[in-house]
């Protein structure tokens, strides 16, 4: 009876059975895989046997049962009957996990016929059964080496002319990549992670007219690679493109529109797919209002489209799209009105929150009187969250994170070597708007704590610590650097800081030299060794902090520095003043400010020989040791009280601070007011109000008073500790300041301060 029906009916019952893999019964149970029906019905008839093989073969990977023998034997089969059984086959589907199952019962099989000289039994299988099978429509394969890669293509590339789809796993996709130029294909899928979508390009078929369903997923990808995309598949109708490093549980995509390199999709990527139907974008910074309009106006054909966070949620509409994606809408929205205004305008709008932060600060000279931070606007907050608005923004905003990128350090090591990864990666843009590397010294003390638990980095430099390397490519990678600050904990690291910023900086105008974890060493900071800063000619600005203890003997109490500079900086708690000497320029008519933090020994010899050698100085620091807890009138006197002579030796000085000294008196201050008439902040936080000849009298505030009005340029003065007495010493001098327009600030003093 069956061989009565025709063929083309016996054909559409078979069908039915292949697409209904699981049939059921009445109950609700399985009778069996639809193989298994194709292998009973081979035994009812010849015209059910022709039929059922023809079905058994189209598919022969598709059950999944990958028995060794089983395998063996169908590659046989196929070889010795390819003009018949090898034509059937449709689909090679599962191949590759064969191949992989073999390889791993390659010592157990025995001899095969099929063997190809120079390769494994497992290949040799895949490359029976490609071969044997003309007619294959589609393949997953594998391999191991180059070697194979390449005779798998060209073996594929001579057999499979019709070929429509084919998946190679590449577990060394970076180190194999190969042309597939011979095959046409019709859908390309590849799955790497790990890999960007440039990556993927070489596999694209060099005539992709049959190219329409392309499946990529990637770990990142620049918007010139998405641009090329489109232009490699011209024919495409179905584009899922998805990638994995986007997390969506990251704040700080939200929060300060940071994290988005290479997950954002040009407008352009839009206006490039006439023929699209069916587009999928998971893990990419991709809708926008603009981007919408594109795609309606250049995609007429479009039915399906997906903006999804991961491969769990497929082609949800785009409402909820748009739900999901709601704060890139907004960053988005902005990019077609602010492409328009001219790069220089962006630069005044950005600038001005740079100023603002400025404005907004408490002014130094109170800050220092004050002991607290400054309380600034952060700025940087607001460029992090511009760099997403638009193209425009991201190029204008940064160029000012980038300008001095410590001055909001985190303290976090990982951020601080991701910093350095970049800045190498990118030193011929990013490195160069670098200008301020201020605070590079404090973040190294950090990395140096945390050596031992950093991880691997690329730029370690060999015989060094992985700290020094971060300081080292710091300096090497930011040329157009201004101001460079620089850590070391040996005289090798000196001699290689110095060597390289030689190399690296010729614009160096200030420069911060930092040591830390000295021992004795005489040579180690020597005026002599800093010879190598001869080259930068515009060097202005020089800081030296943490000078080891070796350099304070008191044989070097001349100036003896080879440079010019304008500012000098120094900072040490064990400094002896009489030793800061050797570290002033020979010729210190440049000089126009001084800071020196010092609290070892203090003479007041030493003191009027700064500032005889200093006649042009405007700003003059000078912090010495804290204050004895009950300090007798005497001994005091002695050791901290400021010469006459210091106060009548600075006709243009503008900034005075004289912190911790017995500092003021009537006279002091007369004379100051007369040979510097342009001073405009005073500052003696923690100093002592004296007499010309010790602590004996009484405080007159009027006679002080009087005293002040002869400033007549000054702006804010802090006048240290005043003494405590019955009468209101504060009123008349509050009364001058307030006609002057200027500033006081004043502490009372312990009350076992007896002062005059």
């Amino acid at each position: 009876m069956p061989a009565t029906l025709p063929e083309d009916v016996l054909d559409t019952i078979f069908r039915y059975i292949e697409e209904d893999p699981y049939q059921t019964g009445p109950s609700g149970e399985k009778l069996g895989a639809a193989r298994q029906c194709f292998y009973r019905l081979c035994l009812v008839s010849r015209a059910f046997c022709h039929l059922s093989r023809r079905f058994l073969y189209r598919r022969p990977l598709s059950d999944g049962r990958f028995v060794p023998q089983a395998l063996i034997q169908l590659a046989e089969t196929l070889r010795g009957n390819q003009r018949y059984l090898g034509k059937l086959v449709v689909d090679l589907s599962g191949a590759h996990i064969a191949y992989e199952n073999l390889c791993l019962t390659e010592k157990p099989l025995g001899p095969i016929s099929f063997q190809f000289r120079g390769f494994s039994k497992a290949f040799s299988w895949q490359l029976c059964i490609v071969s044997s099978c003309p007619n294959c429509r589609e393949i997953s394969a594998g391999y191991i080496t180059e070697t194979e890669l390449k005779k798998l293509v060209r073996v594929i590339s001579t057999s499979l002319l019709d070929l429509a789809a084919s998946t190679l796993p590449t577990p060394a996709m970076n180190k194999f990549l190969f042309q597939l130029s011979a095959l046409n294909l019709q859908k390309l899928s590849i799955a790497e992670t790990w890999l960007p979508l440039s990556s993927f390009f070489l596999f694209f078929p060099v005539d992709p007219s049959r190219l329409t369903d392309v499946d990529l997923c990637f770990s990142t990808a620049s918007e010139s690679d998405l641009l090329r995309l489109p232009t490699l598949a011209r024919q495409l109708v179905k584009l899922h493109l998805q990638s994995a490093s986007l997390d969506i549980t990251n704040y700080a995509i939200w929060d300060y529109a940071v994290d988005v390199e290479g997950l954002r999709v040009p407008t352009a990527f839009f206006a490039l797919l006439p023929n699209i139907v069916h587009l999928e974008l998971g893990g990419l910074v991709a809708l926008s209002v603009q981007r919408l309009r594109v795609l309606a106006q250049h995609s007429p054909s479009l039915k399906h489209l997906s903006a999804c966070h991961s491969l769990d949620t497929l082609l949800k509409p785009i409402e909820n799209a748009f739900e999901q994606m709601r704060a890139k809408l907004v960053f988005e929205f902005a990019e077609d009105m602010a492409a328009t205004l001219p790069q220089d305008v962006l630069d005044i709008i950005f600038g001005f929150l740079e100023e603002e932060a400025d404005t907004r600060a408490i002014p130094q000279h109170l800050d220092v009187w004050l002991d607290i931070g400054t309380e600034r606007t952060d700025a940087r907050r607001h460029w992090l969250r511009l760099c997403l608005v638009c193209r425009s923004f991201l190029h204008a905003a940064r160029r000012f994170l980038y300008k001095k990128p410590f001055a909001a350090a985190n303290g976090r090591p990982a951020r601080l070597l991701h910093l350095a990864e970049t800045l190498r990666a990118n030193h011929r843009y990013i490195g160069k708007l670098v200008v301020d590397l201020s605070g590079a010294a404090e973040c190294y003390e950090l990395l140096e704590e945390k050596e031992e638990s950093l991880g691997p980095v690329s730029f370690q430099f060999r015989g060094f610590t992985k700290a020094f390397s971060w300081v080292v490519t710091l300096l090497s990678t930011c040329t157009n650097c201004r101001f460079a600050s620089a850590a070391f904990s040996s005289q090798v690291e000196l001699k290689k800081v110095l060597k390289t910023m030689a190399a690296s900086l010729p614009d160096l105008q200030g420069l911060e030299l930092r040591g830390f974890g000295f021992v004795a060493d005489n040579n180690l900071l020597s005026p002599s060794s800093l010879t190598t800063l001869t080259v930068f000619k515009d060097l202005a600005e020089l800081h030296l902090v943490g000078i080891p203890h070796g350099q304070y003997s008191t044989s070097h109490t001349v100036p003896q520095l080879p440079l010019q500079p304008r500012k000098l900086v120094m900072c040490e708690r064990s400094l002896i003043l009489e030793c800061s000497l050797q570290y002033f320029p020979v010729d210190g008519s440049a000089l126009r400010e001084v800071d020196l933090s010092f609290g070892g020994e203090y003479d007041s010899a030493s003191l009027i020989k700064i500032v005889r050698h200093t006649p042009l100085l405007v700003k003059l620091r000078l912090r010495g040791p804290d204050l004895p807890p009950r300090p007798v009138s005497a001994q005091f006197s002695e050791r901290s009280k400021v010469p006459l002579e210091v106060f009548g030796a600075l006709p243009h000085l503008v900034h005075l601070e004289l912190r911790s000294f017995a500092a003021f008196s009537t006279d002091r201050l007369r004379l100051l007011a007369a040979t510097s008439p342009k001073l405009k902040n005073l500052s003696g936080v923690t100093s002592l109000w004296i007499t010309d000849y010790g602590f004996t009298g009484t405080f007159d505030g009027n006679k002080v008073a009087e005293v002040f009005k002869q400033f007549k340029q000054l702006e804010s003065a802090h006048i240290g500790y005043l003494p405590r007495t019955s009468a209101d010493v504060v009123e008349p001098i509050q009364r001058v300041f307030d006609e002057l327009g200027a500033q006081l600030v004043y502490d009372r003093a312990p009350s076992y301060f007896l002062l005059v």
